[in-house]
């Protein structure tokens, strides 16, 4: 029985279970209310060097820098204050042991205690707060309502914000509503990454984006009647080193701390049309390097060109560009590159050319023959494969094959959407990222014949969580002696599109049968007779059994166990692969 019971999801919907979740779910209209002993901390921490420029604050809870990404991009649009939420004992490091804390935290509503507060002066200055976190157990982290609860939030209008791939945003809102007392709590929006165009939409219909002052304009001077010529300033090219390549120069480092390197279209009268071999490599070259502006002459970019450069942030690629070539590892290990250019003239980018810690937004010229990008991920046309991923979890429907390392070192997103038309997954293609669930838009046969490896998740060493999502079909079995159970079952078959399928015994239970205060009445004897157990119902063949992917089985508790009429069923019906 227990290796039957493995093959599928087994819900326990006994009665008195079902008449304590209502009688707990029942506490004025469902709000979360404060732990009796809750208080403030007696020593905080309070940032007393903080303080508000602007009514507006954007307070966030991050734990893998997915809604920190877009607390800022938010921050930004906006020129509001911001501060991070932080648990004063820090969640683990990794995945299932967070989940576990996080878990045992909802459980018993309890109020971790936070690294850092801001003063009570300086809250009480906001009159918005935009309050972002991620969804753990379908609702916000105990963590952010410890800050709700530390401060007075009434006559405050808190617009609310998370990060998720699929959960939605609704039941947080309501725990932060009934946290936040005399403030207006407004249900926010649900971002996938801080790249996330609705992010911009959402804050102008607010009304919360900061309109720029504009400059005044310099009255224009009067134009002499010979002016003459200015000097064409020319780029300053004595830090950088060049070898020379027939008629052409290939630039091959440079011999002197420049933080932002310009790249000149020519040297000594000829094209610089090479960035050569490691050139600008972190290995070969200490100094910081936060930008780099590619001219439009430069046709190619050597492998390593710009390895390991994990302080650079920005690469200025013009729309004229002639670049053809990227190659391996060119721009590999550049942590703090969030975007790039391709242009319509690039046909080659070699294998892990970015390759980080993090993840580029790409966009693609859309002349380019050979890729284009789509939700910031970069793909190649001919083989409609997606070879690099951005900031999006969502991977485009219609695409056929993920690329080995695509998501690689991916930290930037925790939800990863792959669509039913994929067909190929490359190995590592999420290893060393940030991704604990991968959300499958087919069924488990559609995955199972997907070609893929046993390394492709980390190694064969990854704690995932696959799910299957939209075409995945539901079937809910039940038995039930007195409809206590048939009302949770349909609940659960209207919540998850199930079909339902009702255990019907051919000798049905009576008022008097289910009598367990009688000793004599017929389940108190089978109660005392297991071999009276065996009950034989109607029908154990469920039509179409094979297309269904998940099985949610239901029955009361008789004495402590699952009703027994449930057993012939499990006996009877081969649960492989469900």
């Amino acid at each position: 029985m227990k290796n039957i019971f493995k093959t599928f999801i087994c819900v326990v919907l006994g009665v008195l279970l079902m008449l304590t979740a209502v009688a707990c779910n029942n506490n004025q209209g469902g709000e979360n209310p404060l732990p009796g002993n809750y208080s403030r901390p007696s020593n905080p921490n309070i940032n007393n060097e903080f303080t508000a420029t602007s009514n507006t604050l954007v307070a966030y809870f991050s734990k893998t820098n997915t809604t920190k990404g877009v607390a800022e991009t938010i921050q930004e649009l906006t020129d509001a204050d911001i501060f991070e939420i932080e648990r004063k004992e820090p969640y683990p490091n990794s995945y299932t042991p967070t989940t576990e804390v996080a878990k045992e935290e909802k459980d018993n509503n309890a109020r971790p205690e936070l690294a850092t507060y801001l003063p009570d002066e300086v809250i009480a200055q906001y009159d918005t707060i935009i309050l972002g976190f991620p969804i753990w157990w379908h609702t916000a982290p105990m963590a952010v309502l410890s800050f709700l609860n530390y401060y007075d939030v009434s006559g405050k209008t808190i617009y609310t914000f998370c990060t998720s791939g699929t959960s939605p945003i609704t039941e947080s809102t309501v725990d932060v509503r009934n946290n936040a007392i005399g403030a207006t709590v407004v249900e926010g929006r649900r971002f996938t990454g801080s790249n996330d165009s609705n992010i911009e939409s959402w804050l102008d219909g607010l009304g919360l984006i900061k309109t720029p002052e504009q400059p005044e304009v310099p009255e224009t001077p009067e134009t002499p009647e010979h002016p003459e010529t200015p000097e064409t300033p020319v780029e300053s090219t004595e830090s950088l080193t060049y070898e020379l390549n027939g008629n052409a120069y290939t630039v091959t480092g440079v011999t002197e701390n420049v933080d932002n390197i310009v790249i000149p279209a020519t040297y000594n009268g000829l094209a610089v049309t090479t960035i050569g071999e490691s050139a600008f490599a972190y290995s070969r070259h200490n100094e910081d390097i936060y930008s780099v502006t590619i001219p439009d002459s430069v046709t190619t970019i050597e492998r390593n060109a710009f390895y390991n450069r994990d302080e650079m942030t920005t690469v200025n690629i013009g729309q004229n560009s002639q670049l053809t070539t990227i190659g391996n590892n060119a721009f590999s290990g550049n942590h703090s590159l969030t975007s790039i250019y391709i242009p319509s003239t690039v046909m080659s980018i070699g294998d892990s050319a970015f390759n980080n810690d993090g993840a580029i937004n790409f966009t693609v010229a859309q002349a380019n023959s050979v890729y284009s990008s789509e939700n910031g991920h970069l793909i190649e046309r001919a083989t409609n494969t997606l070879i690099r991923g951005g900031q999006n979890g969502e991977v485009p429907s219609g695409i056929t094959a993920i690329a080995q390392a695509a998501f690689r070192n991916s930290t930037n997103i925790t939800e990863l959407v792959i669509p039913a038309s994929i067909t190929v997954i490359g190995n590592y293609f999420i290893a060393s990222s940030s991704i604990v669930t991968v959300n499958y838009m087919g069924t488990k046969e559609d995955w199972n014949a997907i070609t893929k490896s046993a390394s492709m998740w980390n190694y064969g060493n990854r704690d995932v969580e696959l799910i299957y999502k939209t075409q995945s079909k539901v079937l809910v079995v039940y038995f039930s002696a007195q409809n206590h159970t048939e009302i949770v079952a349909n609940y659960i078959a209207t919540a998850t599109g199930g079909e339902l399928f009702e255990l019907v015994p051919v000798n049905p239970y009576l008022s008097a049968d289910l009598n367990y205060t009688n000793q004599s009445s017929r389940v108190y004897q089978e109660y005392l007779n297991e071999s009276l157990r065996d009950t034989e119902l109607v029908s154990y063949t469920v039509e179409n059994w094979e297309t269904y992917d998940t099985v949610f089985i239901g029955y009361p508790i008789w004495w402590g166990i699952a009703a027994w009429p449930v057993n012939n069923f499990i006996k009877n019906n081969d649960f492989t692969f469900k």
